[in-house]
């Protein structure tokens, strides 16, 4: 699980660019259709203790900026018995 202000920040950015197939979030509530349809499953990841000051001198401590390390993982779905070429394309 990663920070809020990272997850929001990445979260806003996919839903934002992202058009080929839905997109479902870790724990988030999604309807499946009535017919089967590729969707990207999406795991925001920060690595324990993956934060990193990125300035210095902005006054207090907090103000300067600092980055988050993580992973980005998504699964692309496809339905049963399809194969994974759709979803190797979707994923490119």
């Amino acid at each position: 699980m990663s920070s809020v202000a990272a997850f929001d920040t990445i979260s806003q950015r996919l839903t934002a660019n992202w058009t080929s197939t839905p997109l479902v979030f870790e724990n988030d509530h999604y309807d499946l259709p009535n017919a089967a349809a590729a969707f990207v499953y999406v795991e925001i990841w920060a690595i324990p203790g993956g934060f990193d000051q990125a300035s210095i001198g902005a006054g207090a401590r907090d103000d300067n900026l600092w980055r988050e390390h993580g992973t980005l993982d998504m699964h692309v779905m496809v339905p049963k018995g399809t194969g994974s070429r759709d979803g190797r394309d979707k994923a490119g």
